[in-house]
C-alpha cells in the first residue's frame, strides 16, 4: 500500500487599509482577511479566504457591512514538485461576494500557471518569475493573465523583505464586466482588451518562534489601459492607490 500524504495547515490573518483586487476597490476602508490553507504532500492544497469589512464603506440601507464577511473564496490547487526548473500548477477558484452590491454574486475561475525559481548559482540576484492564466467560467467568458516577479531578501536581526511586482492583461469581456460605468448599454461598451493593472508590494517580515511570523506590508496598485482608467475614475474616484497592512501567520 502507498504511503498516505501528510496533511499540513497554515493560518493567516491580514489587516489592510483598503481591499483592492486587480486594481478594483472592493472596500474603500479597513478590512480583516483571515485564511486557512490545508495541503497534502507537496502537490495538493485548498485555501479558504474571507474578507470582513471593518467600516461602513459598503453599508446600504437595511444592510450593514461593518463587522460582517463580504466575500468568501475557496481555491483548490495542484502544483507537483517536478525535476524541471519550471513548476506547473492547475487549479480553480470560487468567489462568493455579497458586498459591495455592484459586485455581488458568485464567480468561478480556472487557473493554469508556470513558475521558475532561480537555481542556487543565481538565487542571490535573480527573482522568481511566474505566469498565471485565469479564465472565468460563470459570469462571463474571458481570461486574465498575470505576470509576476518576486524576491526574498534576508536582512539583519532575522528580518526578511519580500518584494513582488505584478502586471495583468485582461480581455475585452473581462474589462467590460468589471469596469463598465453603471447604466451603460452593452452595445456602447468599447473593446477594452489590453494591459489592465500593475501592482508592487513590499513585505517586511520576521519569524516569531518556529511556527509564527509577522509582517508589515505596503502596496501600490494602478490601472493601465486608458479606457479602463477613465471608467475607474467614474466608478471609484481614481485609478491608482497606496494601501498598507499587517499580517500574522502560523504553521499548524
Amino acid at each position: 500500500m502507498g504511503a498516505t500524504a501528510e496533511i499540513q495547515g497554515r493560518v493567516e490573518t491580514a489587516f489592510w487599509s483598503k481591499y483592492l483586487f486587480r486594481g478594483q476597490i472592493y472596500t474603500d476602508g479597513p478590512v480583516l482577511q483571515p485564511a486557512l490553507t490545508l495541503s497534502a504532500g507537496d502537490a495538493w492544497s485548498v485555501t479558504t479566504w474571507m474578507n470582513v469589512d471593518l467600516s461602513d464603506a459598503n453599508s446600504v440601507a437595511g444592510r450593514e457591512a461593518r463587522g460582517r464577511p463580504t466575500e468568501v473564496d475557496v481555491i483548490g490547487l495542484w502544483s507537483p514538485q517536478l525535476r524541471w526548473p519550471i513548476r506547473p500548477s492547475l487549479g480553480c477558484a470560487t468567489y462568493v461576494v455579497s458586498m459591495p452590491t455592484a459586485a455581488a454574486g458568485t464567480t468561478a475561475e480556472l487557473m493554469a500557471a508556470l513558475r521558475w525559481d532561480p537555481p542556487e548559482w543565481c538565487a542571490r540576484w535573480a527573482p522568481s518569475l511566474s505566469a498565471t492564466l485565469w479564465h472565468e467560467v460563470l459570469e462571463y467568458d474571458d481570461a486574465y493573465l498575470e505576470l509576476a516577479a518576486e524576491r526574498h531578501l534576508p536582512l539583519v536581526a532575522g528580518l526578511e523583505l519580500l518584494w513582488r511586482t505584478t502586471v495583468g492583461y485582461g480581455g475585452g469581456d473581462y474589462h467590460a464586466f468589471f469596469f463598465t460605468p453603471h447604466g451603460t448599454p452593452p452595445e456602447a461598451v468599447p473593446d477594452r482588451r489590453g494591459w489592465s493593472d500593475f501592482a508592487a508590494t513590499a513585505e517586511l517580515g520576521r519569524p516569531l518562534g518556529p511556527r509564527w511570523r509577522a509582517a508589515l506590508m505596503l502596496q501600490y496598485q494602478m490601472l493601465l489601459e486608458h479606457t479602463v482608467r477613465s471608467a475607474a475614475h467614474e466608478r471609484y474616484g481614481g485609478a491608482e492607490w497606496w494601501v498598507w497592512g499587517v499580517k500574522v501567520s502560523a504553521a499548524l
